[in-house]
């Protein structure tokens, strides 16, 4: 149990480590100004003067775009896609219908998901020639709808989600090509428009709700588990930072099939999204704070455009819980494949 708890503690200082690594690399590349800002203000007549801010406006963002050639001012209407926004994504500051399905986590396909280490152990029970391919297909869909507008003071939305990830061994003929593991996860929050201000970010959404998470499977491959959690959703330009902390509900019942859930999953997440240049960033990170025996998980991400909205996408998972039939698994997968929809 020793030996087990010191090589936890090990794998996650590394994991922490590429994470902040990453992060380190997630950080804006600001281009020069060939303007001098000094020399607008004294220029006498005012319509010339507002032509010269503009005109230094349209540079820095074509400069940062890496063109040359100058824009037409009356042509700088959308200078800033790389800008992410909540108020956006959740609908807060245009017409919000209820029933209205809308993007909610990422939306992907990975044809090629591979690992070292298949879980084989939970399928000896019921298949004891079990032999699992290294590499299977992953996919996950996802969606929202608001059930409720304004409730609650003229704030607070209503909203259901649901997203719904597999695990496909399509490759695995020999074993019938089954879905290894199906994971599917409603749940329903409050969401309310914020304007907090925290260490130069803005907090724009707060959300408050209950998720219930499961495979559908019969003993012994069942597992799920239910939650009670918040999510604050930060901004800045084009960086966002997602924390969700959760308080796990336990069950009563002794048979409960994962009872140990919380040790593995942890107590939250914390997601740093980074938009560069039509590319999309990601850092995930979880853990459980137990400094005995210490687990959680990182996922990097990073989704570029391959041609008009089709996106390419690759995903790094090390940790505990990528399914849950491996929630206290230790998994080292790298996923290629597209992406449907982002994260904003």
């Amino acid at each position: 149990m020793v030996h087990r708890s010191l090589r936890s503690n090990h794998n996650m200082r590394t994991r922490l480590l590429v994470a902040f690594i990453f992060a380190g690399l997630m950080q804006p590349v600001w281009a020069e100004v060939s303007h001098e800002l000094h020399l607008c203000p004294q220029i006498a007549d005012k319509d010339e003067r507002l032509r010269c801010y503009d005109a230094l406006s349209v540079e820095q963002d074509r400069e940062g775009a890496g063109e040359t050639e100058p824009e037409p001012i009356a042509k700088k209407e959308d200078t800033r896609p790389d800008l992410l926004n909540f108020r956006e994504r959740w609908r807060f500051e245009t017409e919000r219908e209820p029933f209205r399905l809308m993007p909610h986590k990422p939306s992907y396909i990975l044809p090629a998901a591979y690992t070292n280490s298949p879980n084989e152990e939970e399928w000896l029970p019921i298949e004891p020639d079990v032999e699992l391919d290294e590499t299977e297909v992953k996919f996950q869909l996802s969606a929202k709808f608001k059930v409720w507008d304004d409730p609650v003071a003229d704030n607070g939305d209503l909203w259901f989600g649901y997203t719904q990830v597999a695990f496909w061994q399509l490759y695995n003929s020999d074993f019938s090509s089954p879905f290894r593991d199906t994971n599917y996860e409603p749940e329903l929050w409050f969401s309310f428009s914020t304007d907090w201000n925290v260490f130069g970010l803005t907090n724009r959404v707060l959300d408050v709700g209950f998720v219930h998470q499961s495979n559908g499977r019969a003993e012994p491959l069942s597992r799920s588990w239910d939650r009670v959690f918040l999510r604050f959703g930060l901004e800045r330009n084009n960086f966002a930072l997602v924390f969700r902390p959760w308080y796990w509900i336990p069950e009563d019942d002794p048979d409960d099939d994962n009872p140990d859930i919380d040790d593995f999953y942890g107590n939250f997440e914390l997601r740093g999204i980074y938009r560069w240049r039509g590319h999309l960033f990601s850092a995930m990170l979880r853990n459980n704070l137990d400094t005995d025996d210490n687990n959680g998980a990182i996922q990097l991400d990073w989704a570029f455009p391959i041609s008009g909205a089709l996106q390419g996408y690759v995903q790094y998972f090390s940790g505990y819980g990528e399914s849950l039939l491996d929630y206290n698994k230790d998994i080292n997968r790298l996923g290629i494949g597209i992406m449907l929809a982002d994260w904003l």
